[in-house]
This record gives C-alpha cells, structure tokens and sequence, in this order.
C-alpha cells in the first residue's frame, strides 16, 4: 500500500508521463512528423524541469522518485536519439551507449539492491544528459521551423562529442568506484 501511494504525486506522475509519450515521440519522429515530436519533446523538457522542484516544495521528494525521474530521461532521449540514428541526423553509436551508462549509473549507486538510497550523480553525467536533450531538440527544431543554424555534419560531431564524454563520464564513475 505504501509503495502506491510513493508513486501517486505529482510529480511522479509528470515523470512517468516522460516514459508514457517516449514510444509516441519515437514514432511520429520516425514517421517525419516533425512538428509533432517538438510538440512532444517541449512537453517531455517543461515535466523534467518542473517534476523536482514540484516534489520538493510538495515534501515528496524520494530516492524512488530519483530514479523514475532519470530513468524516464533515460528512455525517453535514448528513443528519441535512435528515431534521430534511423533518420541519419547522427550516429548510431551513441543510443545504446545512453542506456549503458545509465545502467552503469544504477548500479554503481546499488540503486537496485537498496531502495532507498540516492543515485551517485556527476558533474559530467548531468552534463551529458542536458546535451542529450539539447542533440534531440536541434534537429526537431530545424526542422520544424525550416531552420540550417547548424549544418547536418555538426549533428553528427556533437554526437561524437557525446559519445566521447559519455565513455569519459563512464570511466569516471568506474574509477570513482573502486575509490570508494
């Protein structure tokens, strides 16, 4: 009983919205609906930055919401990165590289073994996962509003970029690890 009522708040609610339009903004991407998926990606960014402050001035902050918060980020970026790999705006190296270091990131903060503990955040890591957001948004903005900011090759260097600090970022966490 008290596991539901964790996970009815607000603000997990807006979490789990994240995981709940992550398949629908894949698909209408891969569909090259693009309008649609800003539409939905602006939804997916204004939820994450609201979700904690709402579970903070609620009182409801928990490390369960934690990890439905970046775990929904975690899925719902690396869908979207993959319609964007499928659709050539980068590489494809770096969507099963999110979910890796996102399970690295679970597991070196025993998230899974203990309930309630805290993820292990990094300076890097958060980084990372406010460019992963930023490398979903360029492509569906151009798009979108028939923008060429930034040439196609710049995608695909940012992409790399990601790829290089997500690895770098990984290997930290390892280090850090067996420091601690």
């Amino acid at each position: 009983m008290l596991l539901i009522v964790v996970w009815r708040t607000w603000a997990n609610g807006l979490s789990l919205s994240r995981l709940v339009i992550a398949p629908f903004t894949f698909l209408v991407i891969i569909d090259g609906s693009y309008a649609l998926g800003l539409a939905l990606f602006c939804f997916a960014v204004i939820t994450d930055a609201i979700d904690g402050p709402i579970a903070r001035k609620s009182g409801n902050a928990s490390p369960l919401g934690g990890k439905l918060d970046h775990g929904a980020d975690a899925i719902y970026v690396t869908l979207c990165l993959t319609a964007l790999a499928y659709k050539g705006f980068i590489s494809w190296a770096l969507p099963p590289l999110v979910i890796i270091a996102f399970l690295q990131y679970l597991f070196d903060s025993n998230a899974l073994l203990k309930k309630e503990k805290p993820l292990r955040s990094s300076q890097l890591g958060r980084y990372n996962g406010i460019a992963y957001f930023v490398l979903v948004g360029i492509p569906l903005v151009q798009t979108t509003l028939s923008w060429s900011l930034f040439p196609p090759i710049s995608l695909q260097v940012l992409s790399w970029l990601l790829i290089a600090t997500t690895i770098i970022s990984m290997l930290n966490r390892l280090a850090s690890g067996k420091n601690s």
